[in-house]
């Protein structure tokens, strides 16, 4: 089971500064929760094993074909060969996901939780799991199904969408499964991964160490970081390195400040809005690249968008309003700037300034008016 974790919402500088690095994997799990894997090919996608045992899970393959006794033998088996308060996990695909659903309605056993990926069938309205058994069933954009119990369509998609190896596969798809499906299987076991101490631990390397290199040792073997508007960043360790100890890390004004505003926190993706404030007194290559310091205070609004696997960040994605950096900044006056549009043209750009991030400090009561770009309001 994985070793449960007392959530901090919050830490001062100096908590972060003071605490050692650690071993993140061996903090999460202490041993090795059974995950069976069943499909009806004897080639079967070995990145969603391996991404299974990134989480820690003890993954076993097995090969269902057909609904007989000898062909489901091996999975049954896993639940009849566990310790007394011992359970296990199955993901099915395809084939394998309709044989195995009815079976498992019938006879759970130690069975904690099944996830089912584009079964063929389902079982009827008049069977329904037992309630100690989670259940999930993702299903493609052609297959009309209802079941009663959780499950998901995704538009568009194909039987397959989730298998790296068919034509069928859809990344993004295959993303929102993943997340679900982790979720549902750790709910089963109880399993609780905390994986705000692995983002803050993080962010301590960026803003307190100032570490380059540890920052990257919080991060998988090929991770991504991008900031949307401006598209800097970097992929891979290498390019990461560079771009934090020579471009992030030193270029942020010494009076800069982060305000967490909200946090949101998935099976593996942490999702922070927070207020960057600070003073333009030089250049800051990641959010104004290329532009000489302007002496401007500014205010942003950022949200953050981490994906963590393994106990390791992989991606973060950041998004901001860059139009109102641009503003504050100085570089674009709203109606100086505006352009023609059609005969009448147009008054003024449809942007804003530091009204935006003032907004989520003072809330809708506050100062800020609203709709005041829209004619006639």
């Amino acid at each position: 089971m994985f070793k449960r974790v007392t959530r901090r919402l919050s830490r001062s500088s100096q908590d972060l500064e003071e605490q050692a690095p650690r071993d993140i994997n061996k903090s999460i799990m202490t041993n090795k929760p059974l995950l069976v894997i069943a499909a009806s090919s004897d080639t079967f996608d070995h990145a969603i094993i391996h991404r299974w045992k990134r989480e820690g899970f003890d993954v076993h393959y097995e090969h269902v074909h057909g609904d007989t006794r000898s062909s489901t033998y091996a999975v049954e088996a896993h639940g009849d060969n566990l310790e007394p308060g011992e359970n296990y996990a199955i993901i099915a695909y395809g084939e394998a996901a309709s044989v195995l659903l009815p079976k498992m309605f019938q006879a759970p056993g130690k069975l904690c939780a099944i996830v089912a990926f584009y079964p063929y069938t389902i079982p009827g309205p008049g069977s329904t799991p037992p309630e100690e058994l989670r259940v999930q069933v993702h299903l493609a954009g052609n297959q009309k199904f209802a079941p009663k119990y959780p499950h998901f369509w995704y538009q568009g998609t194909h039987a397959g969408f989730d298998e790296h190896g068919r034509d069928t596969y859809d990344h993004i798809a295959s993303g929102l499964a993943w997340s679900r499906a982790l979720d549902c299987v750790r709910r089963g076991f109880g399993i609780d991964v905390d994986l705000e101490d692995i983002w803050e631990r993080h962010l301590a390397h960026e803003f307190v160490t100032r570490n380059a290199t540890e920052t990257i040792g919080t991060m998988t073997s090929h991770p991504s970081v991008v900031h949307m508007p401006t598209l800097t960043g970097g992929v891979g360790k290498g390019e990461l390195h560079r771009f934090y100890d020579e471009f992030f890390i030193p270029s942020n004004p010494a009076n800069m400040r982060t305000t967490l505003l909200s946090r949101t926190v998935g099976s593996d993706k942490i999702i922070d809005e927070m207020l960057i404030s600070f003073t333009h007194t030089q250049e800051i290559p990641w959010l104004l690249p290329g532009v000489p310091a302007t002496g401007k205070y500014i205010e942003v609004v950022l949200v953050s968008v981490v994906k963590i696997v393994g106990g390791k960040l992989e991606s973060e994605r950041l998004h901001w309003d860059q139009a109102s950096v641009l503003v504050q900044a100085g570089l674009l006056d709203a109606t100086l700037g505006a352009v023609g549009l059609g005969q009448g043209g147009v008054s003024r750009l449809p942007i804003v300034g530091a009204e935006a991030p003032r907004i989520t400090m003072e809330g809708t009561g506050g100062s800020v008016a609203l709709n005041e770009l829209i004619p006639g309001w």
